[in-house]
């Protein structure tokens, strides 16, 4: 159930990204490849689960944290020139921040949730 909510609201979140990078392009255009990065792995995420691929948990966990990592970036990326003190710190460090220190959760889980049959 609760992977239907968070699929559901992503693609509102997705529609609304669309909408909303295409009729303001000029300023926030690149929320649209962001948008379509981060739908694609929580769409992998839901598929993995509802079809039951092999390594289906792993790759459902790290679709869904992906798409997160994504949407954390785009938040906080758009949001973070309002925040004082930290409007001052350089753009770059909040665009790597939450895929540095998502990346290492990301594979710690694929490592324990794949069952793959090393020879």
């Amino acid at each position: 159930m609760a992977g239907e909510l968070y699929h559901g609201s992503f693609v509102i979140v997705f529609i609304t990204v669309i909408v909303l990078s295409i009729s303001n392009w000029e300023e926030s255009g690149y929320l649209l490849y962001i948008g379509v990065f981060s739908y694609g792995l929580a769409l992998l995420g839901y598929l993995a689960a509802k079809i039951r691929w092999k390594n289906w948990l792993a790759l459902h966990i790290s679709g869904m944290l992906g798409s997160y990592i994504g949407i954390v970036t785009a938040t906080i990326t758009v949001n973070i020139s309002k925040i004082p003190l930290l409007n001052e710190l350089p753009i770059l460090l909040f665009w790597l921040l939450p895929t540095i220190i998502g990346t290492p959760i990301i594979i710690k889980i694929r490592k324990k949730y794949t069952f793959l049959k090393v020879q």
